[in-house]
């Protein structure tokens, strides 16, 4: 097992829309901006084997990152066990299908062992524990280094630390989801992870590629503190979040340089604490960026 460094990386990225839109930007001016985030200190990418328009296109997210496969001190990660029919998603996790995917994920990256491989979501129609068996078994193997996982609640989370080890758990979490109502529920996960080295990695930090346009007009309250911080609303609470928990690691999307480069720069920011603390009362959960 290779231990990621996830304390180093800060802020990631994550390259869903730029795969899944139809208004992406081509592959080549996708992977020069990626090159140029690398080049300013980008260390984690995160895509899928599913991540594509739709069924002709699958594995267009690995055929993305190939080139920074193989870059001194960048993680690349993916993920396998969704499938797509047409434009459709579908979950699958048995085990010769999960084996099936990594090896082609494997040629498509252009790679002997993936960095960090995340079993994508869980399949109802399979025991979790045959799934995340199967990549215990690629990880012995030597066909991935390090094992994730991803859209889990802390049961399946707990059973594959248990099973696995694994080094990380992938989620959706912002700010904005973060209400009152699901604030213990996320908390748990996060002194978990806390507790047991695990990284979770958020994403759709900033609302995900359909909602994140809509952040700018949701809280008045939000937009006057950034400014008021100098950065944008989005830095703010990419900021925000990873004061939730030592634990976090924000994988923002975006299909614009400087988007991404702003968000980028955030890996090398710190709000104080009584901007935490203001952003606490404004979203309602008071106390909750404090002393974290």
């Amino acid at each position: 097992m290779s231990p990621i460094p996830f304390s180093e990386i800060g802020t990631g990225f994550g390259t869903m829309s730029m795969c899944i839109t139809h208004d992406r930007p081509s592959m080549s001016e996708s992977v020069r901006m990626i090159e140029e985030a690398v080049g300013q200190g980008l260390l984690f990418i995160d895509t899928a084997n599913c991540y594509a328009l739709d069924e002709s296109e699958f594995g267009y997210g690995e055929a993305l990152v190939r080139p920074f496969m193989h870059r001194e001190g960048v993680t690349v990660a993916t993920k396998g066990g969704m499938t797509r029919t047409g434009t459709s998603w579908g979950r699958r996790g048995d085990p010769n299908y999960l084996r099936e995917m990594c090896e082609a994920s494997l040629e498509r990256l252009g790679t002997n062992s993936i960095d960090l491989y995340q079993f994508h979501a869980p399949d109802p129609n399979v025991p979790y524990e045959e799934s995340i068996g199967e990549l215990v078994r690629l990880r012995a193997d030597g066909k991935i280094k390090n094992i994730g996982v991803s859209n889990v609640e802390l049961p399946e989370l707990m059973i594959a630390k248990q099973m696995a080890g694994i080094c990380s758990v992938q989620n959706p979490l912002s700010v904005l989801s973060y209400t009152p109502e699901d604030r213990e529920k996320i908390d748990t996960m996060l002194r978990y992870c806390e507790a047991n080295g695990i990284a979770f990695i958020a994403y759709a930090p900033v609302g995900g590629h359909r909602n994140a346009h809509r952040l700018p007009t949701v809280s008045e309250d939000l937009n006057r503190l950034a400014k008021e911080e100098g950065i944008t609303v989005y830095q703010l609470t990419l900021l925000a979040l990873r004061a939730l928990s030592p634990a976090i690691v924000p994988i923002p999307g975006s299909k614009s340089l400087r988007h991404i480069l702003e968000n980028l720069a955030t890996a090398h920011m710190r709000l104080g604490a009584e901007t935490l603390r203001r952003i606490g009362e404004i979203m309602e959960v008071p106390g909750a960026f404090e002393g974290k």
